[in-house]
């Protein structure tokens, strides 16, 4: 690229704290590990560096701590569950996500799923019939 060596030299101005040491020694550094770096180069560095790992743990969190809006609907807050599992590195299983899924409905909800056996006819939800964790979101 034309301008890639102004863009790299540019790069120390907007960085600041750990990312512009992280800079510093990989670019400027006497121990630095490649002679010429490129914008794209740096950016992808600063990225796995950086902000790789807190976005895959935020996703998880997100996930972890999804709860049911009733403005929302059903299959809005699925497809909240779905997109936050579609940002991590190992997504929870199928088993994992589902019960995460139905244990946070409210028990309206969940209560009108089992009396249309929509459930029951998967053997796999029967012990979260009456899980203690379930009944204390009563």
């Amino acid at each position: 690229m034309e301008h890639d060596k102004d863009h790299v030299s540019c790069m120390a101005l907007f960085l600041q704290g750990d990312a512009l040491r992280w800079y510093n020694d990989n670019d400027d550094g006497i121990n630095h590990r490649k002679d010429v770096w490129s914008f794209k180069t740096i950016i992808t560095g600063l990225y796995d560096h950086f902000i790789h790992n807190v976005a895959l743990t935020e996703a998880s969190e997100k996930f972890g701590k999804a709860q049911y809006i009733a403005g929302e609907g059903v299959m809005a807050f699925y497809h909240r569950l779905s997109r936050y599992t579609e940002q991590m590195v190992r997504p929870p299983d199928r088993y994992t996500f589902k019960k995460h899924y139905i244990m946070q409905l409210p028990k309206g909800i969940f209560n009108y799923l089992l009396s249309k056996e929509i459930m029951q006819s998967i053997p796999r939800w029967k012990p979260f019939f009456t899980m203690p964790e379930r009944q204390k979101k009563e």
